[in-house]
């Protein structure tokens, strides 16, 4: 447990240096602290912490995500790659140690999150110790148990904590460098666990709704059954943030067979709970992972392991999100600029926030954005068909909507091309010259079309650049489907 310390300021004399530049303070400096910012216009305090936390942890999961975007099963290895795409599954970024800095005036509340780099990463450092050393401890208590339902929930207690460990490893690689020790270590537990939860369950899954059913046992003998409230995200591809047709139906199959299994746990789990899942191709199977989270805590609780072959998977669930190749290259070429902090920020991100998006045909989405500074916002939106298309060329926020969420004006509907889409936001503090474009018919619509990623990376600066003038930009990663 770590204490969070609040600081508060009384609205006398000048506002702290860090409510005048939206989250910059000069005695918290980025190389050794990190630091998020918030503020809410109705004066609630705890809702401007709540947004500063997110901010500090948003800043380590960029990181993690730049990572594992990189790893690939013909570098690693086949467990190597299976750790990784199960570290994808399990990383649920709560920085401990925070304080935090307040102030209101006028009748809204600003808060500062503050955080050492060196404590951060001594306390997720402790924290995966502690996990692995309980994931051991569990794994040996189903080697010595002579019941087989009591050896499962061994087993499956050491693969949550095992979660556990690999998401306070994914932390403290950001903020301090890898463990080549703790990696091999946690690769060959992760293995054994594999082995064990293999033969207790006598046979691999024949059909796809037998590892839906393995996955619900599963978490039924930890307490997920019946009356859980309960969220599940659809399930994403390998070591991307990218779900699938695939993904859906396993996500929504799974909460089917929860709702109608009986509770096999010593007893129910009755707080919130949220469930993500990955799946990961290796050879001729699928390895569908899940890993079950109190809301509140972001305690690992429950999490299950199941696989079936490639063959018996039904020809219209497609395994592989729709132009995941274009996806990536898109990615690492947009990713080269990205900046998470600066004298100048933009936030984007939709109604149903940033991360692990799914949109249906016909869904409404709408965008928001912040911004530390009065400044012009560029959207620009990249269709799965490859197509870019400018949303806002240069959509200016005024100084009384700085540091506040604002909701872009107009609203949009999913259609096809269905697939992986993307966001582009782009903040000047000058007016840019617009974007190059085409016209150019898509799915029947006309757009105007800017005709290469690379162009966006060229015009990302100002075509006339002042010397103060200043650029950011952020990202936000959707997956479309019918």
């Amino acid at each position: 447990m770590h204490m969070v310390i609040a600081i508060a300021f009384l609205c006398l004399g000048a506002d702290p240096d860090w409510v005048q530049s939206g989250g910059k303070a000069a005695k918290y400096p980025q190389a050794t602290h990190l630091v998020g910012f918030g503020a809410a216009a109705d004066g609630n305090v705890d809702a401007a912490k709540s947004q500063a936390a997110a901010q500090v942890a948003q800043q380590i999961s960029v990181r993690i995500e730049s990572e594992q975007s990189d790893v690939s099963a013909e570098k690693n290895g086949k467990q190597s790659y299976a750790i990784a795409a199960f570290t994808r599954a399990t990383t649920d970024v709560r920085v401990a140690g925070l304080r935090f800095e307040t102030h209101v005036v006028a009748g809204k509340a600003y808060a500062l999150a503050v955080v050492a780099r060196s404590q951060a990463a001594a306390d997720a450092r402790a924290d995966r110790d502690r996990a692995l050393l309980s994931a051991k401890d569990a794994y040996a208590r189903g080697e010595k148990s002579g019941a087989e339902a009591d050896a499962m929930r061994a087993f499956l207690a050491a693969r949550t904590a095992l979660a556990e460990a690999l998401d306070a490893e994914a932390v403290v690689r950001v903020l301090a460098g890898g463990d080549a020790a703790f990696t091999a270590e946690s690769v060959a537990l992760n293995g054994k666990i594999d082995e064990q939860l293999v033969r207790l369950a006598k046979a691999a899954a024949s059909t796809l709704a037998d590892a839906v059913g393995s996955l619900a046992l599963q978490l039924s003998q930890q307490g997920v059954a019946t009356g859980a409230r309960l969220t599940i995200a659809p399930l994403t591809y390998g070591v991307t943030s990218f779900s699938s047709v695939f993904g859906r139906q396993v996500a929504g199959d799974l909460e089917s067979k929860i709702a109608a299994a009986k509770l096999l746990g010593p007893k129910p789990l009755g707080k919130a709970i949220v469930m993500k899942g990955t799946y990961a191709e290796l050879d001729d199977a699928v390895r569908i992972v899940v890993i079950a989270r109190e809301v509140a805590s972001g305690v690992a609780v429950a999490s299950a392991e199941a696989s079936v072959k490639k063959a018996a998977v039904p020809k219209d669930l497609s395994l592989v999100p729709q132009n995941l190749q274009q996806a990536l290259v898109d990615q690492k070429i947009l990713a080269q600029g990205e900046q998470v902090s600066g004298d100048l920020r933009v936030e984007v991100w939709t109604s149903k926030g940033a991360s692990n998006l799914v949109f249906q045909a016909k869904e409404e989405v709408k965008l928001l954005m912040r911004v530390n500074k009065p400044c012009y916002v560029r959207l620009v939106y990249l269709l799965a068909s490859g197509a870019k298309v400018p949303l806002a060329q240069a959509y200016y926020i005024d100084q009384s909507k700085v540091n506040f969420a604002v909701e872009y004006p107009d609203v949009f509907e999913v259609t096809a091309p269905f697939g992986i889409e993307r966001l582009h936001a782009v903040a000047f503090t000058e007016k840019p010259e617009p974007l190059p474009t085409v016209p150019q018919v898509v799915q029947g619509e006309k757009y105007d079309v800017v005709t290469e990623t690379a162009a966006l990376v060229k015009h990302r600066g100002l075509t006339k650049k002042k010397a103060a003038a200043e650029t950011a930009e952020a990202m936000v990663t959707l997956t479309t489907m019918p």
